[in-house]
């Protein structure tokens, strides 16, 4: 039960990555004549993974309440509980086809939950009077633009997009004012990111892949300027995070390495879907090239993450 109480809400992650990658697939198998297996595979694993995360956090909440609180009020790890509701809607939109009817109400009680948290937790942050520019990271892109962006997507593909609307701008106007002030913190307004948060600075690569997939999937695949421009800064981030490998390497192996999959994921998936809406071959290519380098990362993160399970090094120690 002390492994239970010790596991942190960035654990979410791993499932969060997860549904990313059976995302890809999915996607990938109608545009590219691929068997649907692998993606439907990736969904109940990334499911069964969730649903045991879900058990572990109902066990920790009873045994240890005074630990759930204190994570929810942390400056850094709070944002992870957003985490929770988003990898439910997730949960909902690669299982739909076996969800069936019940896919809508997941998906209306995880905006609900969302919703209530996001707007609790930045209203903390605003009243919070012991704020260090240290604690902020890309992490607290999770309970709005992700929870938005995701959500609008997850309705429009269960068929209400005026409502998944709503929740696109959320998401899409946290991104904008967000981005800026992160923007600044990673130039100019705090010291250099420390190594446990490292891998946070991939989130940046989420947002405007995550904002190309809402988009498409409201619009109905409406190519135009808009997907275009989004495309386009998708292309920035995943250079500018090329060029950040260095960075990356020196940082030790921890279960935060989990924050680089779903980005990656999501960037794949929009990719893939902009490959698909413009018939171009060289957009395919690419789209095939990100969608297996994705795959590789993200098994290489699990297999690295299983050899620290079985160390017993994966699991926070008791501090």
């Amino acid at each position: 039960m002390s492994t239970v109480v010790r596991f942190p809400p960035t654990f979410f992650g791993i499932a969060f990555g997860l549904f990313g990658l059976a995302r890809v697939w999915r996607e990938a198998a109608p545009a590219f004549g691929l068997p649907i297996v692998f993606g439907d595979s990736l969904a109940l694993l990334a499911g069964a993974i969730y649903l045991g995360l879900l058990a572990a956090l109902i066990a920790k909440a009873m045994v240890a309440p005074a630990k759930i609180r204190s994570e929810l009020t942390h400056p850094i790890l709070g944002a992870f509980y957003a985490l929770v509701p988003i990898d439910a809607l997730l949960f909902a939109l690669n299982l739909r086809s076996i969800l069936g009817p019940s896919a809508l109400p997941i998906v209306v009680v995880a905006l609900a939950v969302g919703s209530i948290y996001a707007s609790w937790i930045t209203a903390s942050w605003i009243a919070r009077v012991d704020r260090k520019p240290d604690d902020l990271n890309y992490g607290y892109f999770l309970p709005t633009v992700a929870m938005g962006l995701i959500g609008g997507d997850s309705l429009a593909v269960l068929g209400y997009p005026a409502v998944g609307t709503m929740y696109f701008g959320v998401g899409t106007i946290s991104w904008v004012i967000l981005a800026s002030i992160f923007a600044y913190r990673a130039i100019a307004g705090a010291p250099r990111i420390g190594a446990a948060l490292l891998p946070t600075l991939a989130i940046e690569l989420a947002p405007a892949a995550v904002v190309g997939n809402a988009y498409l999937s409201i619009t109905g695949g409406h190519n135009g300027m808009i997907v275009l421009a989004l495309a386009g800064y998708a292309a920035y981030t995943v250079l500018q995070q090329l060029f950040l490998i260095p960075m990356y390497r020196v940082a030790p192996f921890s279960p935060g390495f989990w924050a680089f999959t779903f980005p990656w994921a999501a960037s794949a998936t929009f990719a893939i879907r902009t490959s698909v809406i413009a018939h171009d071959a060289v957009a395919s290519a690419v789209a095939i090239v990100l969608a297996t380098g994705v795959t590789v990362l993200i098994l290489g993160i699990g297999v690295r993450s299983l050899i620290a399970i079985g160390r017993g090094t994966f699991v926070p120690k008791p501090t």
